[in-house]
């Protein structure tokens, strides 16, 4: 598998028209599937829920409505919904223009089956309209389903080895976040020992590099990384690199979704050449 791929430039697929206006392109990997989905305003899911599939929807543009297990929000970019895995949900795309989000599955669970989506009303024939209202309540900060990324919660993740910095989630099987390098820093060589991830790029250019192979990756790019595979990065150009992260938490009880370097000696992030930290 190839582990850099342009999402806006991939074919664009329908999900399931029975159930969903959600189309777009996806990318599956060993455990996560990820996809840059569309929907159009106006338009949506029927109730339905995933067996055995956890996922997270992160808004890049526009604004969703998701419905889950009776709680409802309207959520816009830079904000996330968290359905786990069984959980009865719909979502609807509001507003004045189409959505689009970042869509993160997990199958490890049961990976014959897929992740289609199954409706809760077995005769459902079409999507959803907005028309359609659903009884819901909106529990603010009480909700355990929605979730804004901060960036004045960001914090530096793991500064011996990475300039990465930001605010994650995490849920049963899947961690998501919303990161950032700086300008002309990145991260020393490792690996992520059992987790697979998928890094999808919002703004900035990054040079990135997996088992010795080198590209450098800009907006809607998305960077796959499989799991145990040698990888590191740095950010090119003027610009800070931005993107969506999710990973799996892997097959072992308890694994760290932290890195371990290559290099075991080393203690400071990756700069660029001539780049000094002391001056940014």
């Amino acid at each position: 598998m190839a582990f850099v791929h342009n999402l806006p430039a991939m074919g664009i697929q329908e999900f399931s028209k029975k159930i969903t206006t959600s189309k777009g392109a996806r990318v599956k990997g060993e455990r996560l599937t990820v996809g840059y989905v569309h929907k159009e305003r106006g338009t949506g899911s029927q109730p339905h829920r995933h067996p055995n599939v956890e996922q997270f929807n992160f808004v890049l543009k526009g604004q969703l409505q998701p419905w889950v297990d009776g709680e409802e929000r309207v959520i816009g970019p830079g904000e996330a919904v968290h359905i786990p895995a069984n959980t009865l949900h719909s979502i609807i795309a509001v507003g004045e223009e189409d959505c689009i989000f970042f869509m993160v599955k997990d199958a490890a669970k049961d990976p014959e089956r897929g992740t289609s989506g199954v409706p809760e009303d077995p005769n459902v024939s079409a999507p959803r309209q907005e028309s359609e209202v659903l009884e819901g309540i909106d529990k603010g900060e009480d909700s355990k389903y929605f979730f804004k990324f901060n960036k004045n919660d960001a914090e530096l993740l793991n500064p011996k080895m990475t300039t990465t910095k930001g605010t994650r989630i995490d849920g049963d099987r899947i961690t998501i976040g919303l990161m950032s390098h700086a300008a002309g820093t990145g991260a020393q060589l490792h690996r992520h020992p059992d987790v697979e991830q998928f890094m999808y790029t919002i703004s900035g250019r990054c040079e990135v590099s997996v088992e010795g192979e080198e590209k450098v990756i800009g907006p809607g790019d998305l960077w796959y990384v499989p799991p145990n595979a040698l990888h590191g990065n740095i950010v090119v150009g003027d610009e800070d690199w931005v993107f969506v992260v999710a990973k799996d938490v892997g097959k072992q009880e308890g694994r760290s979704i932290f890195g371990v370097p290559e290099d075991p000696s080393l203690n400071t992030p990756r700069y660029a050449e001539g780049h000094d930290p002391e001056k940014h």
